[in-house]
């Protein structure tokens, strides 16, 4: 019966720990959405996002564009 309770001691802890830490990083979520809004300034990684996202759809016109001017070259030469 000792051993029993210790277990349920236990797991009792464990359950306490996890909403510690799940409280903590709601937290830390909020904080950060917080400053987010509050920051006048686009982040760093919100820059390195959106440059990212321009680079794919520039790379993606422009593989697009060279399909079309390959298949004008093809078009002209027949």
């Amino acid at each position: 019966m000792d051993q029993m309770s210790s277990r349920v001691v236990s797991s009792e802890k464990r359950s306490e720990q996890k909403n510690q830490l799940r409280a903590e990083s709601n937290s830390y979520q909020m904080r950060t959405e917080q400053n987010r809004l509050e920051s006048p300034e686009i982040s760093r990684s919100d820059q390195i996002r959106s440059r990212t996202t321009q680079i794919g759809s520039d790379t993606k016109s422009r593989s697009e564009q060279s399909k079309v001017e390959h298949n004008e070259s093809i078009e002209q030469n027949s």
